[in-house]
């Protein structure tokens, strides 16, 4: 006769194997982002039963595509969007620069906060789309995004070699444009409604948008970790919910190894089969043996 399965008892099993064979690796992930320069941060909502409230928050931190170390995606389960988490995450004498917005410098004075110029754009965008039938009352968030687009055309033909060269090249052509941006927007008089908030904002972002000057590494937009919460997302779709607070902390290990994979070319299922074949019988070797840009991962893993 065989072993009883059934979906408890498959849930027990992926928690467990998470947290006996899967965590040291996913620490060391942890402990690597924390020492990049700058990084990505986003959350996305999640509900756990056992929390007994609506909303907790997968939080998402990922690597610049440009000069980080090595391309790592990491999730960490918490049961609220307070920026306490951010100290969670990169700990307290964090030093780099986080691309994220909303939340204050004030609880990390070390650390330093970048924005999207992307999401500045996107809501005049929207009020475009919202007057469509009202070209006057529109044509200021018109200008604005006018304004806007050149410098991520520009961006794109940018010529350098190193973070330096990057940020002294934006600071020759991009600068001007930018300026232009905000010179246009702080004469407006009186906006109103959605134009007046879409104003406001891209004012009080000025000093993180400004960042893409101090550090070249630092990107125009927060897209990327967006794109790699998207997943989560489909998933909550389907599943509702998390039952226990022990499943959604596995969830994360298991998002934060699947998305590092990915960023590095790993064929997911070879990749879980060698950690499985490897990872109970490593005893007390090292662990960065079996990160996603190992040699031999990569020999054995990529696509």
């Amino acid at each position: 006769m065989g072993m009883p399965v059934n979906d408890t008892i498959i849930t027990k099993n992926i928690i467990k194997v998470s947290e006996s064979y899967l965590m040291p690796l996913y620490k060391k992930l942890c402990e690597l982002i924390r020492s990049e320069e700058v990084i990505h941060m986003d959350e996305t909502p999640f509900q756990v039963l056992e929390e007994h409230k609506a909303n907790c928050y997968f939080w998402a931190t990922k690597t610049t595509a440009e000069f980080s170390r090595h391309p790592i995606n990491v999730f960490r389960y918490a049961n609220t969007r307070s920026g306490k988490v951010i100290k969670d995450i990169v700990g307290s004498n964090y030093q780099g620069i986080i691309m994220c917005d909303g939340y204050s410098n004030r609880l990390y004075p070390n650390a330093k906060f970048g924005s999207c110029l992307v999401h500045i754009r996107r809501e005049f965008i929207n009020i475009i789309k919202a007057l469509h039938n009202r070209p006057a009352k529109s044509s200021i968030a018109q200008q604005a995004v006018s304004l806007l687009r050149p410098i991520f055309h520009t961006e794109k033909h940018l010529k350098y070699h190193t973070k330096e060269g990057k940020a002294a090249e934006r600071r020759k052509r991009l600068k001007p444009l930018l300026d232009s941006f905000y010179d246009y927007i702080s004469q407006v008089k009186r906006p109103l409604g959605k134009l007046k908030n879409a104003i406001q904002n891209a004012l009080a972002l000025r000093l993180r948008v400004y960042r893409i000057f101090e550090n070249g590494q630092v990107p125009l937009t927060n897209n990327p970790v967006e794109q790699a919460i998207r997943p989560s997302t489909l998933i909550r779709k389907n599943s509702l919910f998390a039952k226990s607070i022990r499943g959604a902390q596995a969830s994360a290990v298991y998002y934060t190894i699947v998305g590092t994979a990915k960023m590095n070319h790993l064929n997911i299922y070879k990749y879980f089969k060698y950690l499985f074949d490897h990872l109970p019988n490593r005893e007390n070797k090292d662990i960065e043996g079996f990160l996603p840009w190992a040699k031999e991962v990569q020999a054995q893993c990529h696509i």
